[in-house]
């Protein structure tokens, strides 16, 4: 049976941390590939507006390129709006029915995990890994706890940096950042 790591997250844009975590988890967790699934329209994030989901998908595929174990799904797109994780993981498991699934998400994720659609069907569907810091005191039996690295590196840090003109090549890979400066991305007379 496949171990398969799910990585949802709105990629605006993919960035180096990303990727590290990624591989940090398919060691952890001894993984034999991640999904990189970008959302289409988050469920908490309904009013903010996200570079067209084409672009953020083409950033992902070509972020992920070199890594054979890393693969980008443009799934969303095709299931209902907003993007909730049950659809999400449901179609998975259509899909690649002989595969176990890790959602991996974050601290902040996790701590609002009650609030999610079917959050309890979620739990029995997939194992869910949060991403913590070490001196995060964070417990739950539910999930599985990574208190490995952490980079302190945001796409929203990246977005803001571009705004105002800033160095940012060293946040993103090569690839991406030929895709953010060919489609004027996050320039100040964007609404990020």
């Amino acid at each position: 049976m496949k171990k398969i790591g799910i990585l949802g997250g709105t990629f605006d844009p993919i960035h180096i941390g990303h990727l590290i975590i990624a591989n940090d988890i398919i060691e952890f967790l001894q993984l034999d590939r991640i999904f990189f699934i970008p959302t289409l329209v988050s469920p908490f994030k309904t009013k903010q507006k996200h570079t067209d989901y084409d672009i953020r998908i083409k950033m992902v595929q070509s972020a992920i390129r070199p890594f054979e174990y890393f693969n980008a799904l443009d799934m969303e797109k095709d299931l209902p709006i907003p993007s909730f994780s049950i659809n999400t993981i449901n179609k998975l498991r259509e899909l690649y029915h002989k595969s176990e699934f890790y959602m991996i998400i974050g601290l902040d994720q996790a701590k609002e995990f009650n609030r999610w659609k079917d959050y309890k069907d979620i739990l029995k569907l997939v194992k869910i890994l949060v991403i913590t810091r070490n001196t995060d005191n964070f417990n739950d039996d539910r999930f599985i706890i990574y208190r490995g690295r952490r980079l302190d590196i945001s796409s929203s840090e990246i977005r803001k940096r571009i705004s105002e003109n800033k160095n940012y090549n060293v946040f993103v890979t090569p690839d991406v950042y030929k895709i953010i400066e060919d489609e004027k991305l996050y320039r100040k007379n964007t609404s990020y």
